[in-house]
């Protein structure tokens, strides 16, 4: 089962169809799974997001954050653990 889930084993059988006298075969399963794939994948998105709505809210670009940086442009910190910001704790 393995075998079927790896872009080898797609890559191998879309050749052979390609090549074996059926390309238009071989373009649909091709474009198919590919097509699938994306599908799928945006099915899991969609379906945990619909679970867990405020995961990763604030992973995306552009979102506030309560991250500052230092003083010194190093790594940034939250303010309840950076010393130098006189917040928190």
């Amino acid at each position: 089962m393995g075998g079927f889930t790896t872009y080898s084993t797609l890559a191998v059988d879309g050749a052979q169809m390609l090549g074996s006298g059926a390309p238009a075969l071989g373009a649909v399963y091709l474009l198919g799974s590919v097509l699938a794939g994306g599908i799928a994948a945006w099915a899991g998105i969609a379906v945990a997001t619909a679970l867990r709505p405020d995961a990763g809210a604030d992973c995306s670009p552009g979102a506030d954050s309560d991250l500052v940086a230092t003083s010194d442009a190093g790594p940034a910190t939250h303010p309840s653990t950076d010393p130098r910001s006189g917040e928190g704790r």
